[in-house]
């Protein structure tokens, strides 16, 4: 069965990305990536960057960090002395990589 769905364009991403971002700005109900825990406890954008809102370290943006390593030619070992760094910049448990 054929999928009728269309992905969007870089253009159309980035003006619901803005929209998004324009909604949070006011208060319209939508909290992503921590936008009022940013605004009501005054945490810096660096920490809001690397945390969830329940305070754990935010996955999403490790791999981030991850992937822009890889693109630029990074090895494993640049890719956990990374981690190892924003674990030790905000205070988290090192992760264990196995070898």
């Amino acid at each position: 069965m054929a999928s009728n769905k269309q992905n969007i364009t870089l253009t159309e991403a980035q003006a619901w990305a803005a929209e998004l971002d324009d909604q949070c700005r006011r208060g319209a109900g939508i909290d992503r990536g921590g936008w009022r825990m940013l605004q009501e406890y005054k945490m810096s954008e660096e920490y809001n960057e690397w945390h969830t809102l329940d305070d754990h370290l935010d996955y999403g943006a490790l791999l981030r960090g991850i992937h822009n390593i890889q693109e630029r030619g990074g090895d494993g070992a640049e890719e956990e002395r990374f981690m190892n760094r924003v674990c030790d910049r905000f205070g988290h448990a090192r992760f264990t990589f196995e070898r």
